[in-house]
Parts: C-alpha cells; sequence; structure tokens
C-alpha cells in the first residue's frame, strides 16, 4: 500500500445489505483498495514570446530575452532527461523513441532530433562524471580491503554493474560516434551510482540538464560526506 495518494474516494454503504434498513456514520478503519494508474499522455507546450520595442530616445529595436533557465532547443529538460533514459538505461535505440512518442504523445520527431538531445544531456553530465573519476585517482584507497575484513575481496558488484554496459553494446553493436560514445558512457555511469545510492535517477538528470541550460555545472553523484 502507498501512504501518498492523489485521490480519495469513501465508498460507504448507504443501507444494510442484510435488511435494507438506513446506515449511517464513517468507519474508522476502512478496508483500502488502492487503483495505481498514469495520467493522459500529454505534451506541455510553453510558448514565449520574444517582443521588439522601438526606443523612444534614439529609435534603436529591442528583442526581449529567454529567461535564462529557457533552452535554445524546442525541447526541455523532461523530454531530454527521457530521451536519454529511454536510449541509455533501457537500451532503445534512436529509431525506436522516436516511434514512442508518435504513437504515445502524437509528437512527431526524427532519429537526428533524438541523438542531438543525446548529445545535450551528455554535455550536461561532464562535471559530475569528470568528479567521480577523481576517485580512482585514490589509489591507496583501491586497497583498504587488504586491511578492513568488512569490505569484500571480490569484484563481483562491479562486474554485475558492467554487464549491463555489456549486454548493450551486444545488443547494439555499440556506437557509431565518439559522441555517443561518450553519451553512453557518461548516462550509464551516472545511472549505476545513483542507482547505487537509492537516489532519484530521473529527477537529478532533470537537475542537470536544467543547470546545463542555465550554464550551471550539475549537482554531485558522490555520496554527501557526514558532517
Amino acid at each position: 500500500m502507498l501512504e501518498q495518494v492523489d485521490e480519495v474516494v469513501e465508498c460507504v454503504p448507504a443501507v444494510c445489505e442484510q435488511c435494507e434498513c438506513a446506515l449511517a456514520g464513517i468507519d474508522e478503519n476502512p478496508q483500502r483498495h488502492q487503483v495505481i494508474d498514469i495520467p493522459d499522455p500529454r505534451l506541455v507546450t510553453t510558448e514565449y514570446r520574444l517582443h521588439q520595442l522601438p526606443c523612444p530616445a534614439c529609435g534603436a529595436r529591442t528583442r526581449g530575452k529567454l529567461p535564462a533557465d529557457v533552452p535554445a532547443s524546442w525541447f526541455g529538460a523532461r523530454l531530454h532527461v527521457m530521451t536519454g533514459t529511454l536510449v541509455g538505461r533501457f537500451r532503445q535505440s534512436n529509431r525506436l523513441v522516436a516511434e514512442l512518442y508518435g504513437v504515445i504523445y502524437k509528437l512527431s520527431i526524427s532519429s537526428g532530433s533524438v541523438c542531438a538531445m543525446e548529445r545535450r544531456d551528455s554535455k550536461a553530465l561532464v562535471a559530475p562524471v569528470e568528479e567521480a573519476r577523481e576517485i580512482l585517482k585514490l589509489e591507496p584507497h583501491l586497497w583498504a580491503f587488504l586491511d578492513d575484513p568488512a569490505i569484500p575481496v571480490t569484484n563481483n558488484l562491479c562486474e554485475r554493474l558492467l554487464r549491463y554496459a555489456v549486454i548493450w553494446r551486444k545488443l547494439s553493436y555499440g556506437t557509431q560516434s565518439m559522441a555517443g560514445t561518450r553519451f553512453m558512457e557518461r548516462i550509464l555511469t551516472v545511472c549505476a551510482t545513483l542507482e547505487l545510492q537509492d537516489r532519484d535517477v530521473f529527477g537529478y538528470l532533470t537537475e542537470a540538464v536544467e543547470a546545463h541550460f542555465s550554464d550551471q555545472t550539475a549537482p554531485s553523484i558522490l555520496p554527501a560526506t557526514p558532517s
């Protein structure tokens, strides 16, 4: 049972099912039945109108600018994240992702647009992935299992995490460009790291892409250190 619900419908009997006598009051501990569904799939389109006005002093015309967090792309942060997640985390091809958007959202989008969103996702994840790589430079800590019996001496966890990438490579025959390779290594690194910490992958990726659109650095994917 989920404790957080969006709507509650009280099903209160009006009459006794045995003798049809009228009933009153409420049950303090009713039986609960939950139905989980998804909302109607629909796109949310925001139109930004950039007005151009003349200066009363010099006659020059000045056009309004987009807010700092609005991308130049036609596609917003969550659509970027959904695309990156479908391709990188769930091993879907660019063509199938484009077709999925057409079937579910009635959005006509090309495989090239899917690829362009992947490139932007990849750029959004450069800083957090590079930060995670810095850990590998702490070589003495890589041998901590020799002194700490609580650390497993096998590499089974890492091998299990790499298996996903290996299966993806066998199914897709790899990438067709260096940009595609960088996208896959970054999205898989971020997803695996966050899932090990039970962190919200979609929420994090949305923050990262929004930060990229605003020329900011994405949040860290490393565990928070105790204060």
